[in-house]
């Protein structure tokens, strides 16, 4: 499963959150979690709304 954050309010990022099931789509960031090679509509797994337009940052990879 992999994770991408996207931004609402753009067509192409509200029909794949629609395609997930969330009927109120608010402007902001949202976590999304699909399977497969491209996020798309039939691949979505989950959403979550990033409260307060907070955009989670991922620490870099650590190399031993």
């Amino acid at each position: 499963m992999k994770t991408l954050q996207i931004q609402a309010n753009d067509y192409d990022n509200n029909r794949i959150l629609r395609a997930i099931g969330i009927k109120r789509i608010h402007a902001g960031w949202y976590t999304v979690t699909y399977n497969g090679v491209n996020l798309d509509a039939s691949t979505i797994t989950g959403a979550k709304r990033n409260r307060n337009g907070f955009i989670r940052q991922v620490p870099p990879a650590q190399r031993y």
